[in-house]
């Protein structure tokens, strides 16, 4: 495709999410917390301490203290110097004694750079990523972050099973 086709730009990618205020419905996921920040460095990860995603992620916790190691992160980097150091910045700060078998999930590294569908893609996966029932778990963290200064986190969560009153 070239960018006069249709208006289609290669490297851009598209994504449709139904999200839906509910307390009944069981859908593929919940969104139970998130939060935004800005990172003051943006793409300067060798330069400096970059703070923004590390923060975003202890807020979308609510608990400043005590931020949870999540199962598997769904992250928006490519393999890239400057984004790679990010996020071990990010491990560094929040999880410094980590156990290394976090999942860790990176859609532009079989996908490329998708653009503004990156997020919504994120969250698709992340739901289909929840339906795994082997290595099953009952949540993870999706991850905002570019080269420019917003940063983002977002945790989603199983549904409950209606007949069991469990994570389906």
């Amino acid at each position: 495709l070239t960018a006069g086709s249709s208006g289609i730009f290669p490297g851009e990618a598209a994504v449709f999410l139904f999200l839906q205020k509910t307390t009944t419905a069981p859908g593929l996921a919940h969104i139970t917390t998130l939060a935004a920040t800005v990172e003051p460095f943006p793409g300067q990860a060798d330069e400096k301490s970059m703070t923004g995603l590390a923060e975003a992620i202890r807020k979308s916790t609510q608990d400043d203290q005590n931020t949870p190691e999540p199962a598997a992160v769904i992250l928006p980097f490519d393999a890239s110097a400057c984004q790679t150091l990010e996020w071990h910045q990010v491990r560094q700060n929040l999880w410094p004694n980590a156990r290394q078998g976090m999942e860790e999930l990176y859609p532009c590294h079989f996908l490329g750079d998708i653009g503004a569908a990156t997020l919504p893609l994120s969250v698709a996966l992340g739901c289909a990523r929840l339906d795994f029932t082997y290595a099953a778990i009952d949540s993870l963290l999706v991850c905002e972050g570019s080269d420019m200064p917003p940063r983002g986190a977002l945790w989603l969560h199983k549904p409950p099973c209606p007949e069991k009153g469990t994570a389906r």
